[in-house]
């Protein structure tokens, strides 16, 4: 079988460095990603250098995780993207698979987890992204490839939702301050013009 291709957007902060030498957590971390309780599927992602090591937990012992599929280290950019290859393999048609149309979203959040540094929410609170996939080699380092819109698109909507969240959230605070008459309040937040709080 041919390999795939993944490549993830690890949020970096001024264009650093993504720190494979030295990830921000240690270099394994276990988790249930399975939506139904009744059925978990518990499975340990592990940093083996640059390559990621994907394990889920034996069925008979809860103590034994068997290694499923490696992600191997391809190429990163300047710019957070960081690019793998990986053999397609598939647990069930249905369930937990790695092909070139499907790769788990939590298993993209875990590795984030790896060295994405969480400077101003939890790492709970972090965005869940789905992975660009292509079933061909793409060069990351090109201005527009395919990856890089990928990525653009998805985070546009949830910009422009949260700058109509502020754009809300500071005109309601404004006509909270104009009911109670609080000029020196009422004046900060009328400095945010960018935002057109006229508008509807």
């Amino acid at each position: 079988m041919e390999k795939c291709y993944v490549i993830l957007w690890i949020p970096t902060v001024n264009h650093l460095s993504i720190a494979f030498d030295a990830p921000k957590t240690s270099g394994k971390r276990r988790m249930n990603i399975s939506d139904m309780q009744e059925s978990p599927l518990n499975i340990e992602v592990s940093v083996q250098g640059k390559d990621i090591a994907i394990s889920v937990q034996d069925e008979n012992d809860s103590d034994i995780f068997n290694h499923f599929i490696t992600l191997k280290y391809e190429d990163s950019s300047h710019n957070g993207m960081v690019k793998y290859s990986y053999v397609p393999k598939r647990l069930s048609d249905n369930g937990f698979r790695f092909d070139d149309s499907t790769f788990p979203e939590a298993v993209y959040h875990i590795i984030k987890g790896f060295y994405h540094i969480h400077e101003f929410h939890e790492d709970e609170n972090d965005s869940s992204l789905s992975a660009f996939i292509s079933p061909k080699d793409i060069d990351i380092h090109e201005p527009n490839n395919a990856a890089l819109q990928h990525y653009l698109k998805k985070h546009e909507s949830t910009v422009l939702n949260l700058v109509k969240w502020g754009k809300n959230l500071l005109r309601t605070v404004i006509d909270i301050e104009k009911q109670n008459q609080d000029k020196t309040k009422l004046s900060i937040y009328e400095t945010f013009l960018y935002f057109n709080l006229s508008e509807n």
